[in-house]
């Protein structure tokens, strides 16, 4: 997915807050938190820009299942023109963390069934899916597919949800945020 751009995968960690900085090159890719400790209960990252003042596109915090499962930064069907301010993440919090930032090109293939968040390649063509979510009634389910322009599609419901849609020929990004089980059914 050089479309997105390509740079080598690098960590970094520290203990309480702190700031990472984005390598010039780097426009967009994913980012896993890993916490530990006090930190998994109150913990932030939020996406700022080179001054350090937020980036107004997204923030990553301990709720919701947060640690240990990929985000995409640099990518957003909502604010598309806003990503190239991410520069750096600030990291709140208490107790030891370690990011890992890595190119697009490294998240896996969209499956047809998952659990959970995930930030997924599909390559495949333009497509009607049926698209279900099954979690609790007061939790967010978010599917959202976005291409290198920052066009897409975007779905945001809460509880289950059972609905058909058309996506886009890739390659995109896909991002799903579901606090239970999703299933994607080609029609």
């Amino acid at each position: 997915m050089k479309t997105y751009g390509t740079f080598t995968a690098f960590t970094a960690s520290g203990n309480g807050a702190g700031i990472v900085k984005l390598p010039a090159n780097v426009r967009a890719g994913l980012v896993t938190l890993n916490l530990s400790g006090a930190a998994a209960a109150n913990f932030e990252v939020d996406f700022a820009d080179a001054q350090n003042k937020s980036a107004g596109v997204g923030y990553i915090t301990s709720d919701a299942s947060a640690h240990d499962a990929p985000f995409a930064f640099g990518v957003d069907l909502i604010a598309p023109v806003l990503h190239d301010r991410v520069r750096t993440f600030l990291v709140s919090g208490k107790g030891k963390w370690t990011m890992q930032i890595a190119p697009m090109d490294t998240a896996p293939p969209l499956p047809l069934t998952g659990k959970g968040l995930g930030v997924f390649k599909y390559d495949g063509k333009s497509a009607l899916w049926k698209i279900q979510n099954h979690g609790p009634a007061d939790s967010n389910f978010i599917f959202s597919q976005t291409d290198p322009d920052g066009i897409g599609v975007g779905i945001d419901e809460f509880g289950n949800y059972s609905g058909t849609t058309t996506v886009d020929a890739g390659p995109s990004i896909v991002e799903i945020d579901s606090a239970g089980t999703w299933t994607i059914t080609p029609q």
